[in-house]
């Protein structure tokens, strides 16, 4: 994000992680949201060409996540 210069951060952590809530059960589900979430760019004037790049960019960078995730292709055996 940063090199195409979208304003991308992370997600809130629950309040039921900090120091004030003291050791307990959590959250676990507002946990698993937090270590999966961004938050991206979103405001009152944001205009439409904005938006699209915001868009394009998150497009391209989950292709290219999911293209480094395959595995590599394996040749066809021949059959003899």
């Amino acid at each position: 994000f940063a090199a195409e210069h979208v304003d991308a951060r992370v997600f809130f952590y629950p309040l039921s992680s900090t120091p004030m809530f003291g050791a307990g059960p959590g959250a676990p589900h507002a946990t698993d949201i937090a270590a999966r979430a961004i938050n991206l760019p979103s405001f009152h004037d944001i205009t439409e060409a904005e938006l699209q790049r915001v868009a394009g960019v998150v497009r391209a960078l989950l292709q290219a996540a999911t293209a480094a995730a395959l595995p590599a292709a394996q040749p066809e055996l021949a059959h003899g």
